[in-house]
């Protein structure tokens, strides 16, 4: 007869998020998962199959969970430039949060692990196209409904305005003042005008 689990694999997954998030997958031992989670190797292992698949599984409960709420008005297929400027608004308040100083964990994988691992380069990839999406729809929309000009190119705005996001992790990441992420957002944010 299996043995029943004596933790919640949801609760415990959130956490190996966080301790990922704050050190990276390189300096993140199963011991420091093992500490954070209050779950032994054997159910760490059991449950997750190793430090790399935890990994993967924390990827995809911070793309399920953190990504879509604060992509909740920026995804919506009515979206425009009041849900682009929301979106960049809500970049500046969460890089004075707890959360907002660890940066991004995609963009942190992005630099870390995507350059010589396949599977989280696709899932960064995935992520960066998810976010241009969304960004380009609500772009396209703002030009149908003249609150971007007419001539503006919603796919190259979105590409770009995805690099963007990306720097404002890297400066929450950094712990550079609000002022900082304000200039650099609003000063991005000024070719839609």
């Amino acid at each position: 007869m299996p043995r029943e689990r004596e933790f919640d694999p949801t609760a415990a997954l959130e956490q190996a998020m966080y301790v990922f998030w704050r050190k990276g997958y390189a300096d993140t031992s199963i011991d420091d998962l093992v500490a954070e989670t209050g779950v032994s190797r054997y159910g760490l292992y059991g449950t997750f199959g190793g430090k790399r698949r935890l990994y993967l599984a924390a990827l995809d409960h911070y793309r399920d969970t953190l990504v879509t709420a604060f992509l909740d008005g920026l995804e919506a297929p009515e979206a425009g430039l009041a849900e682009v400027r929301n979106y960049f608004d809500n970049l500046i308040a969460v890089s004075e949060t707890p959360d907002g100083r660890l940066g991004c964990l995609m963009c942190v994988t992005a630099v870390d692990l995507a350059p010589h691992d396949d599977e989280m380069a696709a899932k960064v990839r995935a992520h960066f196209t998810r976010l241009e999406t969304a960004l380009e729809n609500a772009l396209a929309n703002a030009r149908d409904r003249g609150e971007i000009g007419a001539g503006a190119d919603p796919a190259a705005l979105a590409t770009f305005l995805t690099g963007i996001v990306q720097g404002g992790a890297v400066y929450g990441r950094a712990r550079c003042d609000r002022r900082a992420v304000e200039t650099y957002v609003n000063t991005a944010l000024s070719v839609l005008e």
